[in-house]
């Protein structure tokens, strides 16, 4: 059993399953604070063996809330935090695993292949303290997905993409965790030096916080439908609506959206939502593919064309995007340039173009070795 949580912390803490007024007694035997509250974030975890050998773990983590910060806000902070413990212990164990190690490249990475192999549940929710000082405590427990950690590993290590986007999702989620940490305990130490539930000056960028969480969250999950394509296109667009809504300023939610609409045949608003990623940093390449696509479909060749050279520059081996640009040019009838972008898609494992090239008569010289390049 490991605690992470700050120096002199109380113990009416450790508990995994705090009650409300369990530990008021203990809580006023000294003229300290409740240093839980102080201290933002308490983590009690522990460590569950599997059969695979793998382990899945348990954390708790406690956050203050009051004035300005309400519960729900800190409830969000508070099982966020508790995930990503709870995914830190179960990564120990995940690096022991050859293949685990052999493809994460990155702690980051290795995390994110953690969150793909277990799947995180809320076993608890409580409050803990009294007014000023009070809190909201919440349990979280991995376990395998499916229930079996090896399978979910061996598929998990299958889909590198979804490795990818989660990976960057999670790396916000810890940036946005740091950032709430702080301006929770700040707005503590607010309220118990003004010794009321006054507001403080850090509530309304904790409550923006909570709801980038929130919008992290959802993103995280609606990669249980990527599968090569979108399953449920329907839903992923009524979720990201409400992701882009809550957080516009979050590219990959604009993206997903984008990229649903695409789906649901519906090009034109593909495009307005993807433009509203792409207007953001640190779109991700993904936006820009689709939307040459969805460019595609309106027969807008040349923004196709365009956006399908820039994103190959940056990825030379996306074999979709060369595909894409080698059906642009077919529709601009330039057949040369066309053949090569189907040589080269093909040569990275999607030879559909190709094929439906000579089909027509196109592209039926032998094919010699190509080198990847992005140039139009």
């Amino acid at each position: 059993m490991t605690l992470d949580a700050a120096p002199h912390l109380h113990p009416a803490v450790l508990s995994p399953r705090p009650q409300p007024g369990r530990h008021r007694r203990d809580l006023h035997q000294s003229s300290r604070a409740f240093v839980l509250l102080t201290c933002i974030v308490a983590t009690l975890a522990l460590m569950l063996s599997l059969p695979a050998g793998l382990q899945a773990a348990e954390a708790t983590v406690i956050v203050p809330f009051g004035g300005g910060i309400l519960r729900d806000d800190a409830q969000t902070v508070a099982a966020a935090a508790a995930r990503i413990e709870a995914l830190r212990l179960s990564t120990a164990s995940l690096g022991r695993d050859s293949a685990a190690l052999f493809s994460a490249e990155t702690p980051a990475r290795l995390l994110s292949l953690t969150a793909a192999t277990f799947e995180a549940h809320t076993t608890a929710t409580s409050v803990v303290g009294y007014p000023p000082e009070v809190g909201v405590a919440v349990n979280i427990r991995t376990t395998p997905r499916g229930g079996d950690a090896a399978t979910a590993l061996r598929a998990a290590l299958r889909a590198p993409e979804k490795l990818e986007l989660r990976e960057g999702i999670l790396l916000h989620t810890r940036e946005n965790l740091l950032e709430a940490r702080q301006l929770a305990l700040d707005a503590a130490r607010h309220r118990q030096k003004a010794g009321t539930e006054s507001e403080s000056p850090y509530d309304r960028r904790f409550a923006a916080l909570a709801r980038t969480l929130r919008s992290l969250d959802t993103l995280e999950r609606a990669l249980s439908y990527l599968d090569g394509v979108w399953r449920h296109p329907i839903i992923l667009a009524a979720d990201m609506r409400q992701v882009v809504e809550a957080s516009p300023e979050m590219p990959l939610g604009w993206t997903f959206l984008g990229e649903a609409l695409l789906q649901l045949d519906r090009p034109q608003d593909a495009v307005e939502a993807l433009d509203r990623a792409l207007a953001l940093p640190d779109a991700p390449v993904r936006a820009r593919l689709a939307r040459g696509i969805a460019n595609l479909r309106l027969d807008l060749t040349a923004l196709a064309v365009d956006d399908l050279s820039r994103v190959l520059r940056e990825a030379p081996r996306l074999a979709p995007a060369w595909r894409a640009r080698g059906a642009a040019r077919m529709m601009r009838r330039e057949y040369g340039p066309m053949c090569e972008d189907f040589i080269q898609a093909c040569n990275l494992g999607d030879c559909e173009g190709l094929a439906s090239a000579r089909d027509a008569g196109h592209c039926l010289a032998p094919a010699r070795p190509q080198t990847v390049k992005a140039d139009d």
